[in-house]
């Protein structure tokens, strides 16, 4: 038998941001002391200059860039990430921006490819893995699956409180450990102003903005249906969505339909987004399922007043009427009044912006995030062999 170090596995899925790879970048230089072989699987659609960084100042990082097309079939998905993990039989797999569906896959080529090891960053539970299969079925599925992992840290309590009412995983650990950002960097003061017209925005009129993928579950209908009321009594109000995605054009047709469909602006995703936040007055959050969100703390921390749906995972983050606004989910009148109301009352904006700076401060720091995830490379595991 031959000795081999142990595999550290990043697999960086398609909702990968520019804090994803932030993260990563800051990490790597505080594990390379580790006795880890580091490997990077890239499934995002290009090679994207973070990661050209990353191979050039560590020259010992494979990294692998494994783009399917978006009509592949599952079962390719399932069985090319199965090829990757069954030779490289990671002690961790360290999941970044993931999908449910991409978690889905991961997680069943892990127990396909017989791989035992630490699952990190897991964003959303797992209730649904296989899609149009009784309940009782899936859940036996995922019970298998999961048995396979003998740790599971995930981002919020909700996931691990899911997981645990859901399955019996007597020899599997949950930790918890919080997604987090560089505060500094989000500081209000520190950010050289832009203008509106730097982003084709109107002068005049209020901004509300919400930045993510235009895909299901991300609530952007049940935003625009809600500036039918918002424009009722603020008709100069103008929101400004951010992203791109599959429903994109479903969105384009409902926002031709609105009242005012001039004051609906759509921008591709950002290379740095701090300049738009600076600029809105309200930052809104409308996503129906939500793991974390990198663009719900960044607009936080630059103590942007924000209203989001009350969902699990983002209720971790904000405090009811504290750091933010809570709404029914897909209730767009709920939403039109917390709008309304913030709108209203200018100290309850100033009081919400600072108190959410001061909350991303406390408990959704990178420098944190960073310890807690090195803490658990430190863990001890099993030495990697191979016949």
């Amino acid at each position: 038998m031959q000795h081999q170090r142990n595999v550290l596995l990043y697999i960086i899925g398609h909702e990968a941001t520019a804090e994803t790879y932030d993260y990563l970048y800051n990490l790597l230089p505080a594990i390379r002391h580790l006795a880890y072989r580091i490997v990077i699987v890239n499934q995002t659609p290009t090679f994207p200059p973070e990661l050209h960084s990353i191979a050039t100042q560590h020259n010992d990082i494979e990294i692998i860039s494994l783009d399917l097309p978006e009509n592949a079939t599952w079962l390719l998905r399932i069985r090319t990430m199965m090829a990757y993990l069954h030779e490289l039989q990671p002690t961790i797999v360290h999941l970044l921006a993931n999908t449910v569906a991409s978690d889905r896959d991961c997680q069943i080529a892990m127990w396909l490819a017989n791989v035992s090891c630490r699952v990190m960053s897991i964003a959303t539970t797992i209730p649904n893995t296989l899609a149009n299969t009784s309940s009782f079925f899936a859940k036996f599925i995922n019970q298998r699956i999961i048995q396979t992992i003998h740790t599971i840290i995930v981002p919020t309590t909700t996931v691990k409180q899911d997981i645990q009412s859901n399955y019996q995983l007597p020899s599997t650990r949950i930790e918890v450990i919080p997604i987090g950002i560089d505060t500094a960097y989000y500081a209000l003061h520190q950010i050289h102003r832009r203008t509106r017209a730097d982003y084709q925005l109107p002068a005049q009129g209020s901004i509300i903005a919400a930045i993510g993928s235009f895909i299901p579950n991300k609530g952007h209908p049940f935003l625009i249906n809600a500036m039918r009321s918002v424009w009722q009594q603020y008709p100069d109000t103008h929101l400004v969505l951010v992203g791109s995605g599959s429903e994109l054009s479903n969105l384009h047709a409902l926002a031709r339909k609105s009242n005012h469909p001039d004051h609906i602006h759509f921008l591709s995703p950002l290379e740095d987004e701090r300049y738009l936040l600076a600029l809105v007055d309200l930052y809104i959050h409308p996503s129906i399922q939500e793991g974390m969100s990198f663009h719900l703390l960044n607009a936080m921390a630059l103590e942007r007043p924000v209203i989001a749906s009350a969902i699990p995972n983002i209720q971790e983050v904000i405090e009811a009427n504290a750091s933010g606004l809570l709404v029914r989910p897909n209730d767009a009148d709920a939403l039109a009044s917390a709008i309304i109301r913030a709108f209203n009352d200018h100290e309850l904006r100033i009081t919400m912006g600072m108190n959410a700076r001061t909350r991303v401060s406390q408990r959704f720091q990178a420098t944190q995030w960073h310890k807690l995830t090195i803490d658990c490379y430190h863990q001890p595991s099993k030495p990697a062999y191979r016949v």
